[in-house]
């Protein structure tokens, strides 16, 4: 089984990424995947109550709004994914009796949600400069119920069979956390995790691949405790950029 390639590059071709738009919180990034959009903001480290101190390591917090109404169990599922990922990738050990909160707001749905919300909390946590053990990147796979694999959310909903989500580590591609929904075999799971390893946003974030990724980056200075930020900048991301940090989290 094949994965639909004109389908996955005009997925790609929609990807954006706004880096620092909030001035409180320590590093933020509104995330654009289709017409999925997550903006998602990162706190600290920052002092932690007493019930919640970790001796040996920091603490992790998610929290996770849905564009209207109250949270459900769905976004606390959410929350606990993207939790258990931060505590994965984040070098949690050199911060001590203190904690990280990662707030989550959800702006527009459009199928592609939680790899949505993964992207936007990796790009939060690479605008603040914590120190990270590795960078990951998700990418969501829909099974049509007629056999198709597509990386590209389907107008009709009715349509779709099953739906995988990967989340990819930028070291060795290693997969880090997966969620299924639906009915599926064991065939037309490794052929949606080979899609998605290959096409999606992980594969850029692990292979270097030279995508039409667009980043929207506001460039800033930490002196004090404060941000300074100067005017937005449009910048595609090419290898002459060199270390800037919007290129550094697409190309490794």
């Amino acid at each position: 089984m094949e994965v639909d390639t004109l389908k996955e590059e005009n997925n790609i071709d929609r990807l954006k990424c706004d880096l620092g738009l909030l001035s409180r919180p320590d590093g933020s990034a509104l995330f654009t995947e289709g017409q999925t959009v997550v903006l998602a903001a990162l706190y600290g480290p920052v002092e932690v109550k007493m019930q919640k101190v970790l001796v040996e390591k920091a603490s992790i917090e998610c929290i996770y709004k849905p564009k209207a109404g109250f949270p459900c169990v769905q976004d606390r599922f959410k929350e606990s994914f993207i939790k258990n990922i931060c505590e994965t990738s984040l070098a949690v050990s050199l911060y001590p009796r203190s904690t990280i909160l990662v707030n989550i707001q959800e702006m527009q749905n459009h199928g592609q949600l939680l790899s949505c919300a993964i992207n936007a909390a990796c790009m939060a946590c690479l605008d603040s400069g914590i120190d990270m053990k590795f960078l990951f990147g998700s990418v969501s796979c829909f099974l049509m119920k007629d056999g198709e694999l597509s990386l590209i959310p389907p107008v009709n909903e009715s349509s779709i069979k099953g739906m995988f989500v990967f989340v990819f580590n930028n070291t060795k591609g290693e997969v880090i956390a997966s969620h299924t929904e639906g009915l599926f075999t064991a065939e037309q799971y490794h052929d949606a995790l080979e899609g998605g390893r290959q096409m999606g946003v992980a594969a850029y974030v692990k292979r270097g691949t030279r995508s039409p990724f667009v980043c929207h980056l506001s460039l800033s200075e930490r002196r004090g405790g404060t941000r300074r930020h100067d005017n937005d900048m449009l910048l595609p991301l090419r290898p002459e950029l060199g270390d800037h940090p919007g290129y550094r989290a697409m190309f490794f």
